[in-house]
């Protein structure tokens, strides 16, 4: 069973603590656990960015084909960690070598 506090989750400066989207602290055992969690999964998550960059330096196959989509779809997903790390580091993450 899932019992997380749906994201996403925001710091409320006056309350002194992380909140979920109608505004209830969040606290539950699963909440916890994720944030428990958290410091591993942002250094899994840079190390597999860092490790694994999408194939930027040229296009994969014709425009509109399986390849070239797959490739833009690769590119969106480092593009979506990339932001998660600079939102938990607060700060810009490098951007690829290969962009």
């Amino acid at each position: 069973m899932n019992d997380r506090t749906p994201g996403p989750w925001q710091i409320d400066r006056f309350l002194g603590c992380v909140v979920g989207t109608k505004g209830q602290p969040i606290g539950g055992e699963a909440d916890l656990t994720l944030v428990a969690a958290a410091p591993d999964l942002l250094a899994v998550l840079q190390r597999y960015v860092n490790a694994y960059p999408a194939f930027r330096i040229k296009p994969i196959g014709a425009p509109g084909s399986e390849k070239r989509i797959e490739q833009e779809n690769l590119m969106a997903l480092e593009d979506a960690a990339r932001t998660a790390i600079a939102k938990a580091i607060k700060t810009s993450y490098p951007e690829s070598e290969t962009k």
